[in-house]
């Protein structure tokens, strides 16, 4: 006996040792009761067992798990009987706790349900909705391939009449160029007739300038022989007054000469000592009229050619309005000359803009073919005029305002759906935290089963001990024939009866308990296939708005891709018709049409293998959305696997072969535009003498065919403005002249790069003419 044994009552332990001693006839070793242990329960922490205390119980427990090999006959004690009475209150007091749990379970389970049912019924209904979308898309795909087969026709029928159209407008060309001709050679003829004119104009005013100025020098020299003649005058004119003074000066001599002479005759004697003084004073005299007489004969002479110094004096003035007249013609001629070369800055300004003017025109007349294509091509009747291209944009305004309210429409739409889905995924969360608190319950409610499981078994063995205890009072009570029992067997009896039926009854209630737990866990386990289900259908609608949203995208470059092939065609059929008229259409080989075209066919593989996995994983999932509205949960990627297999590999046969067809008319169209690129760099280079090479985003690279080292190239960077600029680069800076020249002072890039071809080409010739002479 262990410790807690040794707290009962010595006197208690003696009775019980007598009362459970068998007797020897009979063999009871098998009748061992097991007790019920409640200790794995976690009700049986809350419940407390009336008259009896914790180390009582501790005690009472561990004595009963120790008594196995025990045989027990008759209970007689009452302490024991107050036991079992504690034991079967403490028993009825758990199940009435665990039917108010099933209770609380049964209502949990009712409102789950309803609420699954609820949710049911909503993603039946979006489920429906999903399916008439897939029929209306359905509808627009054949709509969209009749209007496929519509167009083509059309277009077969466009290019019928694009092909009539070019050849009448080939024609006008041709006329157009003709003219074109005529009126350059007009214009040329125009050109060098004025410019003769300018030449002989020219001449005419060097002569007139050579006359001014030999007339300028003449006018300057008469102007100073009118000076010295006019200071001649002048001194002729003082000569003359002077000359007259003398005169009067000698005529009043000569009478006073006179009148010396009668003096003297008279007055001989008396004044011959004054002869010799006066004498001397009138040869002074006579000296000073010689000169003055040689004077006046000096101006007298002068006079005499002073209708002479007027005559010249006329014919000077003549001569100096003759310059005058001469200097106005010679302004009149500058003023000529520089009308004359305004009129030739004004050609030259109009030969310009008749260049630019031709190239608007041949620019526009493209503009127009593509524009009046573009009508027919978009025009019901096929005619090329404005008043059907505007009704043609107005019904498209009408359609993009339609599309806009559509637009607008299924935004609001959208957002209503957006609400929806996060009032769903609220919902879903909280669904999710229901699930995980019913996970919990269950694991619960699974534990309790595990428990009760084994708490029936122990009720089950403690039943069919009392029913071995109850057959051997009846054996023992016909064995001893007593006609009667004593009150306190009687009481026994009954107690064990009483016992007996509540155990059987805590039996049944047990065993419908459990029955009914196993329900709940079935139906729990349902409920979380529901709450899988619905976060599947969840995922399958993500899925299927991203599926929806790439084959709208798939569709839109499908249409891009038919254009471009569309496209393509007529590009192939203009160089039929090039061919025909003996011209070809030249393409780069870098171009970036055929740089797009590999692009392009890159995305078209990738978004067929992105097409056909989508496609694949969509008719997975509509197969799994079928099977799990007809209800079956279990297995359901096999069925659907089993379903799919029967009906794609036809289909991936056939998505195979059109991918195979697109393929080879990619790869036809590739090598076509490979061939006619080559062609066209072999013929830029042949013809003009340079090869261009494209090395940067617009920066292309020119090197000639006469250049010395593959060192010597060009550079030129196309502007946004779509002007062309020359970079530097060292063979570059070695032609600062023929840049100087032709760009900076002529503007003409194809005027320097034929220069440059010219240059080489020149010294190239001279080498091989040193070379041979050598």
């Amino acid at each position: 006996m262990t410790s807690e044994e040794n707290r009962e009552p010595t006197c208690v332990m003696n009775m019980l040792e007598n009362f459970r001693q068998p007797p020897k006839n009979n063999k009871r070793s098998s009748y061992a009761p097991i007790k019920l242990d409640f200790g794995d329960s976690p009700l049986n922490g809350s419940l407390k067992r009336p008259y009896r205390s914790d180390s009582e119980s501790d005690s009472y427990s561990s004595t009963k798990k120790s008594k196995i090999n025990i045989d027990y006959s008759m209970i007689s004690s009452p302490w024991e009987a107050r036991c079992i009475r504690a034991e079967l209150i403490g028993a009825k007091a758990e199940i009435e706790s665990l039917e108010k749990q099933l209770s609380k379970l049964h209502t949990v389970r009712k409102e789950m349900e309803i609420m699954f049912e609820n949710e049911k019924s909503h993603l039946q209904q979006q489920l429906n909705k999903e399916r008439s979308k897939f029929k209306d898309l359905d509808y627009r795909a054949q709509t969209l391939r009749k209007r496929e087969l519509e167009y083509k026709e059309e277009l077969a029928e466009l290019k019928s009449t694009l092909l009539n159209e070019r050849q009448t407008t080939e024609k006008e060309i041709l006329s157009l160029q003709k003219e074109n001709a005529e009126l350059k050679e007009g214009w040329h003829q125009l050109k060098t007739e004025s410019a003769k004119e300018i030449s002989s104009n020219k001449q005419h005013i060097g002569e007139l300038e050579k006359n001014l100025a030999a007339a300028v020098e003449e006018l300057d020299m008469f102007k100073e022989i009118a000076q010295d003649l006019e200071t001649q005058m002048n001194q002729s004119n003082k000569d003359k007054t002077a000359l007259k003074q003398k005169e009067q000066e000698l005529n009043a001599a000569q009478s006073k000469i006179k009148a010396i002479d009668t003096l003297c005759k008279e007055e001989h004697g008396s004044h011959f000592t004054l002869l010799p003084m006066h004498k001397e004073s009138l040869e002074h005299e006579l000296d000073e009229f010689k000169d003055a007489v040689v004077l006046a004969k000096c101006n007298r002479d002068k006079l005499l050619h002073y209708a002479e110094l007027e005559k010249e004096i006329q014919i000077l003035r003549e001569h100096n309005k003759k310059l005058k007249d001469t200097i106005g013609n010679k302004l009149l001629l500058e003023e000529q000359v520089e009308n004359l070369k305004s009129r030739e800055s004004l050609m030259e300004e109009k030969d310009q803009e008749m260049v630019h003017l031709q190239t608007e025109h041949a620019q526009l007349q493209r503009l127009l073919i593509e524009w009046q294509s573009v009508s027919q091509e978009h025009c019901a009747d096929r005619s090329a005029a404005p008043a059907a291209i505007k009704k043609l944009i107005i019904e498209l305004q009408h359609k993009e305002l339609l599309l806009s309210a559509e637009k607008g429409q299924i935004a609001s739409n959208l957002k209503t759906l957006e609400k929806k889905q996060s009032s769903l995924t609220l919902e879903m969360e909280e669904a999710l935290k229901k699930a995980q608190k019913h996970e919990a319950i269950k694991e619960q409610q699974a534990s309790l089963i595990r428990r009760l499981q084994k708490k029936l078994l122990l009720v089950s063995r403690d039943r069919d001990y009392y029913r071995s205890q109850l057959d051997i009072y009846e054996k023992d009570d016909t064995m001893t024939s007593a006609p009667t029992l004593s009150n306190s067997q009687q009481q026994q009896v009954q107690q064990l009866q009483t016992r007996l039926e509540a155990q059987e009854s805590s039996l049944n209630s047990y065993r419908e308990m459990v029955e009914q737990l196993e329900k709940d866990l079935k139906q729990s386990h349902s409920i979380m296939g529901g709450i899988e289900l619905v976060e599947k259908l969840a995922a399958v609608e993500e899925e299927r708005d991203k599926l929806q949203a790439k084959v709208e995208t798939l569709y839109a470059k499908q249409m891009k891709l038919e254009e471009h092939l569309e496209k393509s065609a007529m590009g192939e059929i203009n160089a039929g018709s090039n061919s025909e008229t003996g011209m070809q259409t030249i393409h780069f080989k870098m171009n970036p049409f055929s740089l797009s075209l590999e692009k392009q066919s890159e995305t078209m593989k990738q978004l067929k293998e992105d097409n056909e996995h989508l496609q694949a994983k969509c008719d997975q999932l509509k197969a799994r959305l079928e099977v799990l509205e007809q209800g079956q949960m279990q297995d359901v990627t096999r069925i659907v696997e089993g379903q799919l297999a029967s009906c794609s590999a036809q289909e991936v046969e056939d998505l195979r072969n059109q991918v195979k067809s697109y393929d080879l008319k990619i790869q036809r169209l590739k090598e076509a535009f490979k061939t006619t690129s080559q062609e066209y760099r072999e013929a830029c280079y042949m013809l003009l003498g340079y090869r261009i090479d494209r090395v940067h985003h617009n920066q292309y690279k020119l090197s000639n065919m006469y250049a010395e080292s593959p060192n010597d190239y060009l550079m030129f960077k196309l502007t946004s403005g779509g002007s062309l600029d020359l970079l530097a680069t060292p063979y570059s800076e070695t032609l600062m002249d023929f840049v100087e020249l032709h760009l900076e002072h002529q503007h003409s890039i194809p005027l320097f790069l034929s220069a440059i071809t010219v240059d080489l080409f020149t010294k190239q010739t001279l080498m091989t003419t040193t070379d041979a002479s050598v």
